[in-house]
């Protein structure tokens, strides 16, 4: 497949003005490129006192030539050290024993922690490429022994309705500004005709909390494809602290 390699997560323009992030498309060899995008809002943020924030995350790969995007099979978020879940008081999907009717939204709703949309690419042989958006939905699952469980649920209409679940664990790490890794699993989708081609989600303010410690935040995304190829890119936003400067309040307390 070499080169021929795309997509996660959500097509939806987000139009945030002052508050994007900083992200270039990321070229993986012709004819591939992916534009990862990421925000937090409010920008005015303490540098000690934890904010809680809103988040919109979005995301788009691109074949040039009209080729099928191969299907996902991994996804990894590397998040800034400065960027904390706080799920403490979110109630925990309970999936596991509802009825052969009900949907994964109808039993989880209080477990609610992000909302987007997703457009799934469907490549049946013989046939033009078809694209199907539906809805995402971020569930709280629980706590492990080492994190956080998350579970994705995107709903499809094409080629009949059904549910793409999502497990996804968050651990913390330590490595350099990175401070956790939210990886996520992705099943086949259509018995393997189905790719996921693009997403956009936004987690509310009640489950992110955050402080501007250097004045930016830094996330890092990994694409793993069936093919074994993979895609990083790397996005970047600023801060602005809320504090006076210490050289500007230290000439004020001298008045």
């Amino acid at each position: 497949m070499g080169g021929r390699v795309a997509s996660i997560i959500v097509a939806i323009a987000l139009a945030i003005g002052a508050l994007s992030a900083a992200a270039g498309a990321v070229d993986v060899g012709m004819p591939v490129s992916w534009t990862p995008r990421f925000s937090i809002s409010p920008t005015k943020l303490s540098r000690k006192h934890p904010t809680h924030v809103t988040m919109l995350a979005s995301g788009q790969y691109r074949i040039t030539d009209g080729f099928h995007v191969p299907a996902l099979r991994e996804f990894e978020l590397e998040g800034d050290r400065h960027l904390a879940l706080d799920l403490k008081d979110v109630p925990v999907c309970s999936s596991g024993g509802r009825e052969p009717r009900e949907s994964i939204e109808e039993v989880c709703r209080e477990a609610l922690v992000g909302a987007g949309r997703v457009t799934v690419e469907i490549a049946f042989p013989e046939t033009r490429l078809l694209w199907t958006p539906g809805k995402l939905r971020l569930y709280n699952d629980g706590r492990s022994d080492d994190g956080w469980r998350l579970v994705a649920v995107a709903t499809v209409t094409v080629p009949t309705p059904s549910e793409i679940v999502i497990p996804i664990t968050i651990r913390k790490i330590d490595d350099e500004r990175f401070g956790w890794r939210a990886s996520a699993e992705v099943p086949k989708i259509t018995g393997g005709s189905g790719s996921i081609y693009g997403y956009s989600l936004r987690i509310g303010k009640r489950f992110l909390r955050v402080t501007c410690g250097d004045g930016r935040f830094e996330m890092r995304a990994t694409s793993t494809f069936v093919d074994g190829e993979k895609i990083t890119g790397r996005t970047v936003q600023t801060c602005t602290m809320t504090e006076p400067h210490l050289r500007r309040r230290s000439a004020s307390s001298r008045k």
